[in-house]
């Protein structure tokens, strides 16, 4: 009787962690990504000072926890509704597009605070640069530029 419960308890705590282990790579690739975009900032013509670069990298940290907790929560209430419909999902990206919105001023508004003249305006044409949602760096090579027609 007592080896299983043993093996029961076992088997309970191996599903566990394998289910934990799914959201795991999503939280890796956005703290590389966090990684990533301030370096890209900071490369690209802003040139942090330790405080500064200490603040953006906080910022950005915290930006990507909130966007992480916006999807997990999207996930959760697609997985609670049976009907996977286009709506839904239309729904489901509004919802995170408004709190990502709202993330970003939050996230540039502290980024501002301790960047310098020059740097802010230069800030604000780099951040256009990185994906809203990922944190990736997606260069927009049509930006500013006249198709050719």
């Amino acid at each position: 009787m007592k080896n299983r419960i043993i093996l029961v308890f076992i088997f309970l705590l191996t599903i566990s962690f394998s289910f934990a282990q799914n959201n795991m790579s999503a939280k890796k690739d956005m703290k590389k990504s966090t990684a990533k975009a301030v370096e890209y900032l900071n490369d690209n013509g802003l040139k942090f000072t330790d405080k500064q670069k200490e603040v953006c990298f906080s910022a950005f940290t915290e930006y990507a926890k909130n966007i992480m907790k916006v999807q997990e929560k999207v996930a959760l209430r697609q997985s609670g509704s049976d009907a996977n419909t286009t709506t839904d999902k239309i729904e489901s990206r509004k919802y995170v597009n408004s709190h990502a919105m709202r993330f970003q001023k939050k996230r540039d508004d502290a980024v501002k605070k301790v960047l310098k003249g020059r740097q802010v305006s230069k800030y604000e044409s780099l951040i256009l640069d990185l994906h809203p949602i990922t944190l990736e760096v997606v260069k927009n090579s049509k930006k500013g530029k006249k198709s050719k027609k």
